[in-house]
Formats: C-alpha cells, structure tokens, sequence
C-alpha cells in the first residue's frame, strides 16, 4: 500500500469484489503482512514490502481487462517487482 496506508487499505476495501478474502482492518492487515514476511525470509525466501496504490492498481487492472480481485492483486505485485527501478510498470 503506497501512501497513507491506512487510507489506502480503506479504498481497496471499498472497491475489491472479494472483500471477505481482505482483513477485517487495516491493523490485521499489517500485523499479517509483517509476519508473513518474517516468516518468508526465516525459510530464506526473499520478500520485501511492495508499496502499491488503489488508483495504480484500479488503472493496470483495467488496462488488463481484469476485476481487482485476490489473483489480479497478487500478479499486479509481481508485476511491479519485475519493474522495480525501471520505471512504472505498463
């Protein structure tokens, strides 16, 4: 979540399909968040936070013909990791 992430989490819940995959609240969300990736890197796997906006995300999954469900959330982040550093993702 990119931003005031907090906001952020409030505008995905808002408009994602499959609300009840998300969190009940943001506070879940981050606590979950940072124990999977504390978990992940405890089995040596690389993984990092990835900072990701509501409006960027709404405007690549339209792009793509996609709603912004739990599949197209996940391969969006894909997506930006594979740009990361070179520029914005298309």
């Amino acid at each position: 979540m990119g931003g005031n992430q907090g906001t952020e989490w409030e505008k995905l819940a808002e408009i994602v399909p499959d609300r009840a995959t998300l969190d009940d609240t943001f506070h879940d969300w981050e606590k979950n968040a940072e124990a999977s990736i504390i978990m992940l890197q405890s089995r040596e796997i690389n993984a990092v936070p990835v900072m990701v906006t509501v409006a960027d995300l709404q405007l690549w999954c339209k792009e793509q013909g996609r709603q912004v469900d739990g599949e197209a959330r996940a391969v969006y982040v894909s997506h930006l990791l594979r740009f990361q550093g070179s520029g914005p993702p298309q």
